[in-house]
């Protein structure tokens, strides 16, 4: 087991209580991101969307 995973295990109750705190929801309490979330400006995800859609295609 990983050093991370037995940090986890541990301290589970702390880390899931600090994840939500730091989580927006929207009104029907989905979790959200923000428009002004650095998140939105990676183009990692949107390539891998194109990439799995293509493979999806040829198969």
């Amino acid at each position: 087991m990983s050093t991370l995973a037995q940090y986890l295990k541990k301290n589970k109750e702390h880390a899931y209580s600090f994840a939500t705190a730091n989580t927006k929801y929207d009104k029907q309490g989905r979790p959200v991101i923000s428009k002004e979330d650095e998140w939105v400006d990676e183009a990692e995800w949107n390539e891998l969307y194109d990439m799995l859609k293509f493979q999806k295609k040829v198969e």
